[in-house]
Formats: C-alpha cells, sequence, structure tokens
C-alpha cells in the first residue's frame, strides 16, 4: 500500500485592487478584511502583471507587508494560500486516469482526472475549505473556482492539476466528508479564456496603422505581420481584354477591396500578452510552417468597418476657433496655405462673414452613409446639418460672427457614421468683411483635420474574426492533431506525430498481471470523415455541387466494416482560390486570388480562415488603384517552402491540385497525410487490437511515464491509450495497442527489426545553429551510417562512428525544430532505415 498525499494551494482567495503605493506593501481599500483571513506565507499576485510575492505581516485590516515591491495604485491583487497538505481516509481509493491520444476518440483533447473521491471533514480540512456547509462564515470556500493541486505517491510527486470542489455529506447535520475531483493542468486553457473573444486580446499599438492606399498598397506587395491577400470581399473579379475588373460593376480594384490578415504568430503572442500565467513552451507555436501562417482579418461582410459590435455611432470631432493669443491654441485643425490672407483663425471681426466649406470623401465603400454637422461648441447650438450623405460632398455653413461672443467663432465640426474608416475630410475658410455693406472677399485659408486619423486607424483587435479564444486554439489544435500537455509550468504544443516519435521504451513484462487481460477490437467505426465546418464562398460550394466530390474533404475506411462513422470537424473557413484566364483570349495569367462571395455573389462572413501567403509575380497585369502591380501576396493553401526542403503541406485534408499552379505539390501532402494518417492506419489496421490488462507498476515507472512512451510485454512494443491507476493499492489498468509500423515508416524503409539509435540530446543550441548528440550503435552488423532530417527536410549523411551532428544553414532564432535521425543498414543489397530517433529543438530568442 502507498502513501498518498494531496497538497491543495489557493483554497483562500481574496481580490481587491491597491488604494494606494508604499513599497513593499499592499495596501487595500476601507473594505479589505485581512485580519482574520490572511496569514504570512500567503501568496500575492498582481493581476495586471503577473508579478508575485509573499505576505510577510499582516498590518491591518488594509495592509501588508510583503515580500516583493510589485503594486502601484489601481493595480489588482488576488491574494491565496500556499500549497496546504489535505487529510485522506485511510483507506478511500483515489483513481487516476491518464489519456492524451486516445486513438478512439482522436478528435479530442484528453487531460488526467480522477473519478469523484471524498476527504474527511477533519479539523485541518473543514479549516481548509471554511466549513462550506455554513452559509454564515465569512470569506468562505469559493467553490467556483479550481484550485492549484498536487498529488504525491510516498513523497514524490504523481501529478500536478487542479482540485474542483463538489459537495460536503452532513451527519445529524454534521460535516462528515467532502467530494473532490482532480483535473489534470491543461484544464486552466479554459478557465482563464473563459468566455473571452480575439477581439478582447492586446496586440500592442506597433501593429495598428493608418488606413490609407499608401499603407495599403505597401502591405499588399510586401509580407509582414499585417499583409493583404488578393481577397476580396465584395468584387467578383474577372480578367478580359479591358482588364482587371469586377464583374457587375465594371469597376477595377481599388484598396477598399482587400482586407488584412495578421499573421497566427502574432495571436499566440496576443494571448500570452494578455494572459501571462499562460506560457506556451515553442513547439508547434514556434515552428517555420506556423511562423508563416495568417489569420484573415474579416469580421464581418463586405468593406472594413470600426463600427462598434451591435450599431452605433462613432463620432470625429474637429473643433476650428479664433486664437487671440498663444496661449490658447487650437488642436484640431492645422492650418496648410492661404490666398496670402495666413491663418483666419488669427483674426476676428463683428462684421462681414466666414464661409467653411467641408470637403467629405468616403474613400472605401460608396454606399455608406454619414452624416456632418457643424455646432457652436460653447452651447451645441447646430448651424447646420447634413445627413443620409454618401461618397464626396462638399457642405458649406456660413456664420456671421457679429452673433458669436466677442466676435470670436467657435466652431464644431462633426462627421457620423457607424464605421468612420477612409472618411476623409478638408476645409477652405473663406473671410469676408463687409466695408460699404458689401461682402468682399479677404481670401482663402485652408485646415486639415489633426485628429481625423485616429478614427481613420486599423486598430488590430477591432478586425478580429468575431470567435472565442479557447475555440480559436481548439480548433487549431483538432486542424494540425497537435498535443497539449503542461509540463513545468509551461504549456507544450506538439503536432502528435512528433509527440509520438519522442518518447521512450518501458519493459514493464514482469509486472503485469497475466492472470487476466482482454483483446478488443481497437476501432469501432466503419469510416472517418475530416472536414472543415464552413464553406461559404461560391466557388467551394459550386465545386461540390457539380462534382460531388468535397473540397478538402477527406474520408477513410470501408462501407462493409462494422460501426457508424466518426467526424474530425474543423470549425474554420475553407475557401477555394482561383487563376485566373483572359476571358478574352483565353491566356492563362499569372492573378491567384480568392472571393468571400456566396453563390449569389454577394457578400459574407463564414468562419476564421486561415491561409498561406505567397509572393507572386504579376508581370505588371493589374492595378490597384492608380499603381500597376508587379509583386503580390497570392492566397494560397500551400506551406511556403523551407530552405530544408521537404514536403510542402497544405492546408486542405484531402488530396487536392494547387489551385495556382493545377496540380498537387509535393506528393499531396496535406493535414490528414501529415497529421492523421498514420494513426487512422493504425486504428483500421487488421492487425490492430486494444489490449487491457492489470499491472502492479515500481514508483520508478508510475512517477515518469509520459503518455507518449512505449510498453514493452514479452518482447511486443504497445502504445499507451489509457492509464487508470489506484493511487492506494498501485493497480494500474492498462488500455495498450499495438505499436505497428507507420504508412511513413513504410513507405521510407524503415522495420521495426532494425536497431534504432537508443539516445538523442541537446548540445550547444545557439540561435542560428543546431548541435545535437547521439548514441552511435558503430558496431551493429550491416550498419553503413546514418541519415538526418530537420523539419521532414534530408540534411545529410554521417559515418557509423558519428556521435553528434551540427546544422546551421537556414536556422533562425527563436524557432522550434524537429530533429530525425535513422541508422543506415545495406542487408542483402537492399537499404533499410530504423525508426527514427526524434528530437524537438527550441533555438534561443
Amino acid at each position: 500500500m502507498q502513501i498518498i498525499e494531496l497538497y491543495i494551494k489557493g483554497s483562500t482567495r481574496l481580490e481587491g485592487t491597491a488604494e494606494s503605493t508604499l513599497a513593499n506593501n499592499l495596501i487595500g481599500r476601507a473594505d479589505s478584511n485581512f485580519l482574520g483571513t490572511v496569514k504570512v506565507g500567503d501568496l500575492v499576485e498582481n493581476q495586471s502583471t503577473a508579478q508575485n510575492a509573499s505576505v510577510t505581516a499582516v498590518v491591518s485590516a488594509t495592509q501588508l507587508t510583503i515580500s516583493n515591491d510589485i503594486f502601484i495604485s489601481g493595480q489588482d491583487y488576488r491574494i491565496t494560500n500556499d500549497y496546504a497538505r489535505v487529510d485522506l481516509f485511510g483507506d478511500e481509493s483515489v483513481s487516476i486516469s491518464d489519456s492524451i491520444l486516445n486513438i478512439r476518440d482522436i478528435s479530442k483533447v484528453f487531460t488526467p482526472f480522477s473519478q469523484q473521491f471524498n476527504l474527511p471533514a477533519s479539523k485541518a480540512n473543514n479549516k481548509l475549505f471554511r466549513h462550506y456547509e455554513n452559509t454564515d462564515v465569512l470569506n468562505s470556500y469559493d467553490a467556483r473556482f479550481r484550485s492549484d493541486a498536487i498529488i504525491k505517491l510516498n513523497g514524490l510527486d504523481y501529478k500536478k492539476g487542479k482540485i474542483q470542489f463538489k459537495s460536503v455529506k452532513l451527519k445529524d447535520n454534521v460535516a462528515y466528508s467532502i467530494q473532490v475531483i482532480f483535473y489534470g493542468d491543461t484544464v486552466e486553457l479554459k478557465d482563464i479564456l473563459g468566455e473571452k473573444e480575439l477581439s478582447s486580446l492586446d496586440f500592442g499599438d506597433v501593429l495598428d496603422f493608418e488606413y490609407t492606399e499608401a499603407n495599403v498598397l505597401s502591405r499588399f506587395i510586401n509580407q509582414g505581420d499585417i499583409a493583404f491577400p488578393l481577397i476580396t470581399h465584395s468584387k467578383n473579379m474577372r480578367l478580359t481584354a479591358n482588364g482587371y475588373r469586377d464583374n457587375i460593376l465594371n469597376t477595377p480594384l481599388e484598396f477598399g477591396d482587400l482586407k488584412p490578415a495578421i499573421r497566427a504568430q502574432e495571436v499566440i503572442d496576443a494571448i500570452t500578452r494578455t494572459y501571462p500565467q499562460l506560457t506556451f513552451n515553442g513547439g508547434y507555436f514556434n515552428s517555420v510552417d506556423f511562423s508563416k501562417l495568417y489569420l484573415w482579418m474579416h469580421k464581418n461582410e463586405g468593406f472594413l468597418s470600426n463600427a462598434n459590435e451591435g450599431g452605433g455611432i462613432r463620432t470625429i470631432s474637429n473643433r476650428w476657433n479664433h486664437r487671440p493669443s498663444a496661449q490658447e491654441p487650437n488642436v484640431d485643425w492645422d492650418f496648410t496655405t492661404s490666398t496670402g490672407v495666413g491663418d483666419h483663425r488669427t483674426a476676428r471681426s463683428r462684421d462681414g462673414q466666414f464661409t467653411f466649406i467641408l470637403s467629405v470623401v468616403s474613400t472605401v465603400d460608396p454606399t455608406a452613409e454619414y452624416t456632418v454637422i457643424f455646432k457652436r461648441a460653447s452651447d451645441n447650438t447646430v448651424y447646420n446639418s447634413f445627413e443620409n450623405l454618401t461618397g464626396s460632398n462638399s457642405l458649406e455653413t456660413r456664420i456671421n460672427p457679429s452673433f458669436e461672443q466677442g466676435g470670436f467663432i467657435d466652431l464644431i465640426i462633426e462627421i457620423q457614421a457607424e464605421s468612420t474608416l477612409a472618411l476623409t475630410q478638408s476645409l477652405t475658410v473663406e473671410r469676408f468683411t463687409r466695408p460699404s455693406w458689401q461682402l468682399v472677399s479677404q481670401g482663402i485659408a485652408s485646415y486639415v483635420a489633426s485628429n481625423a486619423s485616429t478614427e481613420n486607424t486599423i486598430n488590430v483587435s477591432e478586425m478580429m474574426p468575431k470567435v472565442k479564444i479557447i475555440d480559436f486554439l481548439s480548433n487549431l489544435f483538432k486542424m494540425f492533431n497537435l498535443v497539449v500537455y503542461k509540463e513545468n509550468n509551461n504549456i507544450s504544443v506538439i503536432p502528435a506525430v512528433e509527440f509520438s516519435r519522442t518518447g521512450k521504451a518501458w519493459d514493464i513484462t514482469r509486472y503485469v498481471d497475466v492472470n487476466t487481460s482482454t483483446v478488443e477490437r481497437l476501432f469501432q467505426y466503419k469510416n472517418m470523415v475530416f472536414d472543415f465546418k464552413s464553406k461559404k464562398s461560391f466557388l467551394v460550394q459550386f465545386s461540390d455541387e457539380i462534382q460531388q466530390n468535397f473540397f478538402s474533404r477527406e474520408s477513410y475506411g470501408d462501407d462493409e466494416y462494422d460501426g457508424g462513422d466518426y467526424k474530425v470537424e474543423v470549425d474554420f473557413e475553407k475557401m477555394m482560390y482561383e487563376r485566373l484566364n483572359n476571358e478574352d483570349t483565353g491566356a492563362l495569367s499569372n492573378i491567384g486570388q480568392g472571393a468571400m462571395l456566396n453563390k449569389k455573389f454577394e457578400p459574407t462572413v463564414g468562419k476564421p480562415l486561415l491561409l498561406y501567403i505567397e509572393p507572386t509575380d504579376a508581370e505588371g497585369s493589374f492595378s490597384l488603384g492608380d499603381t500597376v502591380i508587379n509583386t503580390y501576396n497570392r492566397p494560397t493553401q500551400i506551406a511556403p517552402l523551407q530552405s530544408f526542403g521537404g514536403n510542402r503541406v497544405s492546408l486542405n485534408f484531402g488530396v487536392e491540385a494547387d489551385e495556382y499552379i493545377g496540380t498537387t505539390v509535393d506528393n499531396g501532402d496535406n493535414l490528414f497525410n501529415t497529421g492523421y494518417l498514420d494513426y487512422v492506419e493504425t486504428a483500421f489496421n487488421i492487425r490492430s487490437r486494444l489490449l487491457k490488462v492489470s499491472a502492479y507498476l515500481p514508483l520508478g515507472i508510475t512517477t515518469k511515464y509520459k503518455m507518449n512512451d512505449i510498453f514493452v510485454i514479452a518482447n511486443k512494443p504497445y502504445r499507451i491509450n489509457k492509464i487508470t491507476t489506484n493511487l492506494l493499492t498501485n493497480k494500474t489498468d492498462l488500455e495498450l495497442y499495438s505499436r505497428l509500423e507507420t504508412v511513413t515508416e513504410i513507405e521510407n524503409g524503415q522495420s521495426a527489426f532494425l536497431r534504432v539509435i537508443p539516445r538523442a540530446e541537446e548540445g550547444v543550441i545557439l540561435n542560428n545553429s543546431i548541435t545535437v548528440n547521439f548514441d552511435n550503435i558503430s558496431s551493429e552488423p550491416n550498419l553503413v551510417g546514418y541519415d538526418y532530417y530537420v523539419n521532414r527536410g534530408l540534411i545529410g549523411t554521417l559515418a557509423p562512428t558519428a556521435t553528434s551532428l551540427t546544422v546551421t544553414s537556414g536556422i533562425e532564432s527563436n524557432t522550434t525544430y524537429t530533429i530525425d535521425i535513422r541508422a543506415k543498414y545495406l542487408i542483402g543489397g537492399d537499404t533499410g532505415f530504423s525508426y527514427d530517433t526524434t528530437l524537438i529543438v527550441q533555438t534561443p530568442k
């Protein structure tokens, strides 16, 4: 029987706002209640900065002395207790189940959890849970939150995760037991992110830019963190002898017809910036492929808009007033030029009049309506208003200074619209005097609005597609078949194929209970279907209807098998792109484009769209506005070519011809082939079995195994599907499935009987080079050397006596690389390879 210990952190939970600043102190507001609630050693977190300290003294009900100076006035705090041991029933059975890659339900992300178990309502536990059954207790245990927890076996850390409080059982109206559930670490993603959407993230100001033709053009011909791909949101662009024009209105491509895309890596950075308690540990999010992936910023149908969700009016307000002295400068309109009279704001007159002419141009959406109001600043008296305006307008208002205080004009010009993007304005003011009761012009002065650009700025958070952060992440995990788990306070995100190759082998033959075991059918379905849920654009819909061969979908199985269909559906958008022909000459052009239009060629929204961008030579075959385009950002499904070679992966599940080159790229590698094929082949293989067996594993295995490890029983290797361990009795129930050669291994000539390199580890890792050390097996018969790969691309071959390799070419800082090493054999004139020894390496910044 083992010694089980449970420790809970954070059962005390106080939150508030720092009232004032004092070094190494936390001073709360008047309603704080630190006395009797907070104790020395409790943990204090600055929720605004994620900095931490511990309580060194409780000074008063509103003041604590803390170990670090981490607060300024107005910042939010959270106080929790440190880990405290919880009493357990002596005979309580606690079972923990582990499953990350469950081959019977591969679309889900699993974490360790336990069945509900009981804690005694002891004096220590009642203090920890603050007599939850008594609603009169002030600052009671807050069961709405999960608390950090550690389970120890015989003094060794076994699992870290969270405890969820369930209930208190009473006997004779007195607390008897407390029910809790233990969850694994990765559930905290949902706890922390909650229902927040991408638009709530902190992207910083560095990505924001003014919405002008010049800025869009620059991002249309160049790549960066923000780029404009050739995807139209309202126009159906065609190419004829008349040029590249809309098929309905016959208008050319304008900058407002495009929407930006943001690197997906910037979205991940914004998540960790907004939630500093989340740290993603390299892995796929730092890979070369992911660094080239973009998210199209398409939150609503049609033109870009900074309109508030659910409607509402945005306002550009600029003030023009006489300025009698330099002590009262005008800040809203900047003087530019005049016809010899200078700045009219320095001159005032009780006689005559001023004529204000505001020129407004809607440079993007010709149908967008706006309102212009001229009004007195002091009391909002309206001089003139113009409503239901569209396009370009020149609006005139005359003001007689004799009716203004002291002859001073203090005027506000206000533009109201749902979206103020691309509304440009300029002001001319003509001054008239009345020397002989006749108006005589004294000249015209011109002004530009100094604060108009703030309402014409692309704010990245405002343009994010409407989706919850947790849903965005979950669909990324599903799309690329990523394994997510927490290790050393970092969240690792690794492709499942690579995760499964980096484990170690444990021979557990001697610990297995051979008296009883069960062998079952591994997979319970006849077909597996992989697809995208949303396909709103007309090209995909027409293609699916005409060909009855659903674009990007992949299925695997046989309708004659027993069982139903298993679906893996990604809640992202799937768009089909096209390469245009000249419809008059039939000549193939260099224009590759997308269009978010439905079958009626109307603007539509759909789900978030992920894409790659390929810089493409346009040969001057079209223009953006008045600028002839020679290169542009072409949207594509295909990942950019890496410097290491290797196959380029498409963002389709099925094998599809590239819409631009007309054929498949790199053997049609896609999301299914690279992410799921090996698992699916194993699931449907006639030799595959699910072995259910019990074992009594020693702590040296129980506390160290990982879910990508291999268990060997009687010289047969098995992958782990699920492990359930009774911590009291140490009995472990195992669900294992056969470790068969995968499709990839068979295609690469790899065999299980050829000895694998037993160990590889990081050597010197720099921001521009990687060294890997490994154990050679030079004494192995028929060994002729080693092949090594970086990110699926063959880099070189090593001699049988080699013990290390170094890669320098193409290595970038702060990037994750996958290194595979295969032992190479020559047997009877045929070349064969061992299984890969895989290492995932992160270069420093």
